[in-house]
């Protein structure tokens, strides 16, 4: 995304995140600062399975790139399991299913 770009705004058709999310719940932020990624289009960030976009993907990550609550989001979707869907935190679903292999890898080393 373009610095001067404004992020795409949800519109009535879209989803909500919470309707996308099921049965996962996030914490509530509201105390600690707004995300960017309230109010854009959840699509950019819960693609539909099988139609992601590289240039979604980048928009996405960048909206997340200089946000307040980045490692608070990243820390919740990494504990949540590899079964989350969709970008928080500025990680994909792959990336983070690499960060907990790597951190379990990383902790089995150090309890032998």
């Amino acid at each position: 995304m373009h610095p001067t770009t404004e992020p795409r705004k949800t519109s009535p058709r879209h989803q909500t995140v919470y309707g996308i999310l099921g049965s996962f719940t996030p914490p509530d932020w509201a105390a600690t600062g707004t995300p960017n990624c309230h109010g854009v289009d959840p699509e950019l960030f819960f693609p539909p399975r099988g139609r992601v976009d590289p240039d979604d993907r980048r928009e996405a990550m960048a909206t997340c790139r200089h946000c307040e609550l980045l490692d608070q989001c990243r820390e919740w979707a990494i504990e949540q399991g590899p079964t989350l869907f969709g970008i928080w935190g500025g990680t994909t679903q792959e990336q983070r299913f690499a960060i907990r292999r790597r951190f379990n890898i990383q902790r089995r080393l150090n309890t032998d």
